[in-house]
């Protein structure tokens, strides 16, 4: 039986978002973005 999951991509890159969607899609993962600004070091 094929299950269909959801993560959240947490990140400030909406375009490293659009590639990891794309790809996990395949595999019946459904991504959903949630924006989050962090000070890189």
């Amino acid at each position: 039986m094929l299950q269909s999951f959801d993560l959240f991509f947490v990140s400030s890159n909406y375009h490293k978002y659009q590639e990891a969607k794309k790809i996990l899609r395949s595999f019946g993962i459904n991504l959903k973005f949630f924006k989050y600004e962090l000070e890189e070091i």
